[in-house]
């Protein structure tokens, strides 16, 4: 499954949560969370494959990266 997927599916989950006062809603946070930063991490990664850190177009180009992750 995508980060996309993922976060989409947790998305939804959160929102069920927030509508019913639920007390999951922190973990889904939580979750959220975890894999927003596994989605960076990954899309540093894919960046670095592509380009020095050191490059200046470099943060451009992981934010980029980063956004295709998740849309």
């Amino acid at each position: 499954m995508s980060f996309k997927e993922r976060i989409t599916a947790l998305e939804l989950e959160m929102a069920y949560a927030r509508a019913n006062n639920s007390e999951k809603l922190l973990e889904l946070e939580a979750q959220h969370d975890e894999l927003s930063a596994a989605a960076w991490d990954e899309a540093y990664i894919r960046a670095a494959e592509l380009d020095s850190p050191n490059s200046p177009g470099f943060e451009a180009l992981h934010e980029s990266i980063f956004e295709g992750l998740l849309s």
